[in-house]
């Protein structure tokens, strides 16, 4: 007898996989919860493609969806490739933009309006900020 479902976790691999051929040069983190958030999944990545552009790949996997109107969950048909029912609940995707990847921004936002560039500061582990916001143009 043959199971009409995926487990979470394979679910979670097959996710991967297709994140990666996707997105072959992008490192993507993949886990699921424990305990009473069983089957929900987190994907995150830092830096390369839009939360939209992942989501388009992450959104086939989810099996639920959540009304806040009305507090309730409800069932999405999302099947595998293989025909079986995704066995993961919930995704949340996040997105970390690194302080390199913030000051490349920065100095193309100032270059298209012909205004100095702000130094962007790293301020520990994924968080940065505008180091001098007095010389920012106004």
């Amino acid at each position: 007898m043959t199971r009409d479902y995926a487990t979470p976790v394979e679910t979670s691999r097959i996710m991967k996989r297709a994140l990666r051929k996707r997105f072959p040069a992008i490192k993507f983190s993949v886990r699921l919860s424990r305990g009473t958030g069983w089957g929900n999944c987190s994907v995150r990545w830092t830096d390369g493609p839009s939360t939209k552009l992942v989501q388009e790949i992450t959104k086939r996997f989810e099996g639920s969806g959540f009304d806040g109107m009305t507090d309730s969950s409800y069932h999405v048909d999302n099947p595998l490739p293989d025909g079986r029912q995704t066995g993961i609940s919930l995704l949340s995707e996040h997105r970390s933009i690194s302080a390199t990847f913030a000051q490349r921004l920065a100095n193309a936002v100032a270059n298209f309006y012909g205004v100095d560039s702000p130094q962007v500061k790293e301020n520990g582990s994924e968080y940065w900020e505008i180091a001098d916001l007095a010389n920012v143009a106004r």
